[in-house]
């Protein structure tokens, strides 16, 4: 009996050592595909860093990818299924493509549409908008308060949010704002060394007496704004970003600004003319820690039918801070005349 037993089980163990196949694993490939292609910008260029991101049409489910330093891009393991294919960044066309089990489709996403501009040089850059896109979120957190309990408006902030009413412009201001639009904004002031941006601002410097806005890339580096109390002088000096005096409306801080001269430009991407009746009211509010409000509402008859607003949205930048600035275009020293 013992040696049919040992027969038995010596017989049969060859059928139990067989390794099972991998149906799973085989099946999985089977039933997935690749995606992938190159993000190519308005003149061919390839682009690197932009998000892509294709939908599932059957499912809803997004997967996600960005693309490589030559704009390559690669979505493997993706199910078999129709996809729509784009890129969160605004201006990128939409395609609809078929992913086949085992196979690669092959698509080029193209960035076909600027859009409109959002009021400042180099918002219609699509470099500019992907690293707008990618950049890291604010910190979170109450809003700080000075010792006296206003909000601490210090920081460096960096634009992410324009909201601005059209402007009705009179006739005059509507034809040269076109012209320099047309012109591709060469006429900026910015170009010929002269300050530029009245709207503008990246870090702001808060004390009792003062709030200081500082402009990076500027000739005019900063502006201040009184907040002792005072008023605007009687005769006050045409300057180019005008003078400013604040007073607090609880947590708001109301920023009044008069005297300006023509020469600095209220959008610089849209080419907004302003004449010296210009007079700008300003609203700082910080909502928490890692945001800034700033919403200005802009009067000026003799470039504009009405009163308009723009509401500025900015995110706190940790431990960055205005950097020194050299403009080089200065002319005259090639028209001086020495001994």
């Amino acid at each position: 009996m013992l040696f049919i037993f040992l027969f038995l089980l010596f017989a049969v163990e060859p059928a139990f050592a067989q390794p099972a196949p991998k149906v799973e694993i085989v099946m999985g490939q089977e039933k997935s595909g690749t995606l992938a292609g190159k993000v190519i910008g308005l003149d061919g260029e390839e682009v690197s860093k932009a998000p892509i991101e294709a939908k599932s049409i059957e499912s809803g489910r997004i997967f996600k990818t960005a693309s490589a330093v030559n704009g390559s891009y690669s979505l493997t393991e993706l199910p078999a299924g129709r996809y729509e294919i784009s890129s969160p960044v605004a201006g990128f066309e939409h395609k609809q493509v078929e992913v086949r089990a085992g196979e690669t489709a092959r698509t080029d996403i193209r960035f076909v549409e600027p859009g409109p501009t959002l009021g400042t040089i180099g918002d219609n850059d699509l470099a500019a908008r992907i690293a707008r896109y990618n950049r890291p979120a604010p910190p979170s957190g109450l809003t700080p308060r000075t010792p006296t309990g206003q909000p601490d408006f210090s920081g460096y902030w960096q634009n992410a949010k324009v909201d601005a009413a059209k402007p009705e412009m009179q006739a005059w201001a509507e034809a040269l704002a076109k012209y320099r639009v047309d012109n591709d904004i060469k006429d900026s002031p910015s170009a010929r060394c002269l300050p530029d941006g009245v709207l503008r601002l990246d870090q702001l410097i808060q004390t009792p007496s003062y709030l200081i806005v500082l402009v990076e890339l500027s000739t005019q580096s900063h502006r201040l704004v009184f907040l002792d109390g005072r008023e605007h002088p009687k005769d006050v000096d045409s300057t180019w970003y005008g003078h400013s005096v604040g007073r607090w409306d609880g947590d708001t801080l109301v920023v009044d600004r008069v005297g300006f001269n023509e020469g600095t430009w209220l959008g610089g991407g849209q080419g907004l003319p302003h004449t010296d009746r210009l007079h700008l009211v300003e609203r700082f509010r910080r909502p928490d820690l890692g945001h800034l409000e700033v919403e200005t509402t802009i009067e000026d008859a003799g470039a504009y039918q009405r009163p308009w607003t723009r509401k500025v949205t900015f995110e706190l930048r940790p431990n960055q801070e205005v950097h020194e600035y050299v403009c080089e275009n200065n002319l005259d020293p090639a028209n001086m005349v020495g001994k």
